[in-house]
């Protein structure tokens, strides 16, 4: 696009450039569904993902050896990263010099892991809630029972992960051509996503249980920091602010049941409610008069204008009521600006020139003259 072309050929070159986009995309998907050998992965999961996905995957199976696993209940493990599992070369990218005293912080965490009763796994990191991949501290708990039974782990399938990362869902799942069963099938399971990653075999009850690690302060746990540095004083960061969490704090009647009860507590505050709340919070700020005269209309309302379009096409049958109704809402506030203009407008007034109707309310802002080309019209 060009500021030098009309506006049918701007929208010309805008459906052309979407429509290449469209078009690299599906090639990629068609790509991935069809040449499934992914050489450079050896995963279970490699056949049945995206290059995407199996990108991921493949760098959690990687840093997953650096983290540690023991078990500390019936069906709960605490995973530990240990950085002295890595390579020299992670070691150097992770806990170099260039990392000490910069001003993000780095912490040392325990993460637990819970098998339910259907071997389900989940971890209250809550990675698999955000993202639908498993993460490193369920490879590492997957890993250690597997070594209780003397077992190699072959890795997690494609069916531990949610469907829109399959190759298959993405070529198929709505495509006209695909047929009707197979399209509802896959739309009940990308509507019905899983909860985690299941654990193929059972956990041997000669796997001992062993004692929590110790709650320690944040302080106490920085990796990039040394505490006799900092003395105490975290006056250090600017904007500083803790927060600690008691494990006592969430009650059950085994050591599972607490973790499940803090791993829903966690899930929770970072469901689409939270973000729901900080969208109508941020809509309900009151922002200084001098930041609302500097901000262009277009880019204060965009979000609720897009948001907006979006509720008017998801109307079905009722979206052309819902766009006429849209419609006179635009109307009424144009004629309410006119109105309002014609008020405030005293420049023509006594000069004895006639109205004009202009066709955009936009002020011309180009560099060429402007041609008055209605001059000889009668």
């Amino acid at each position: 696009m060009k500021p030098t072309m009309n506006m049918d050929t701007s929208v010309k070159c805008l459906g052309i450039q979407s429509n290449l986009k469209v078009a690299e995309l599906d090639e990629i998907i068609i790509h991935d569904y069809k040449k499934k050998n992914k050489q450079w992965s050896s995963n279970l999961t490699s056949s049945f993902t995206t290059t995407f996905a199996e990108g991921i995957i493949s760098k959690i199976y990687s840093h997953a050896s650096s983290y540690s696993a023991k078990r500390i209940g019936i069906n709960l493990f605490e995973v530990t990263y240990d950085p002295h599992t890595q390579t020299t070369q992670e070691m150097s990218q992770l806990d170099g010099p260039e990392f000490n005293d910069v001003p993000y912080p780095r912490f040392r965490r325990i993460r637990k892991v819970g098998i339910k009763s259907d071997r389900t796994m989940v971890c209250d990191c809550c990675r698999f809630n955000g993202c639908g991949i498993f993460c490193e501290h369920q490879v590492a708990v997957a890993k250690y029972v597997y070594e209780a039974h003397d077992e190699s782990f072959p890795g997690f399938t494609h069916h531990d992960i949610i469907v829109q990362y399959w190759s298959a869902y993405m070529h198929l799942a709505y495509r006209d051509s695909t047929p009707d069963e197979l399209r509802k099938n896959l739309h009940i399971l990308a509507c019905n996503p899983i909860e985690g990653p299941k654990l193929r075999i059972g956990i041997p009850e000669e796997c001992p249980i062993e004692e929590m690690e110790p709650t320690k302060d944040a302080i106490d746990r920085l990796i990039n920091y040394e505490k006799e540095k900092l003395n105490l004083d975290l006056s250090t960061f600017d904007g500083f602010f803790s927060q600690t969490y008691d494990r006592n704090d969430f009650s059950g009647e085994n050591d599972n049941d607490v973790f499940m009860t803090q791993f829903n507590w966690i899930s929770n505050e970072i469901m689409q409610t939270t973000e729901d709340s900080f969208s109508a919070s941020l809509r309900d700020c009151d922002f200084p008069g001098e930041i609302d005269k500097t901000t262009r209309t277009r880019d204060a309302l965009k979000q609720l204008w897009e948001s907006t379009c979006s509720l008017t096409d998801d109307m079905g049958n009722d979206k052309a009521t819902a766009q006429s109704i849209l419609r006179d809402h635009l109307k009424e506030f144009q004629r309410y600006c006119h109105d309002a203009r014609a008020k405030n407008d005293t420049t023509s007034k006594g000069t004895g020139e006639g109205d004009t109707v202009p066709m955009t309310g936009g002020k011309y802002k180009g560099t060429k003259p402007r041609i008055f080309n209605t001059h000889h019209m009668p």
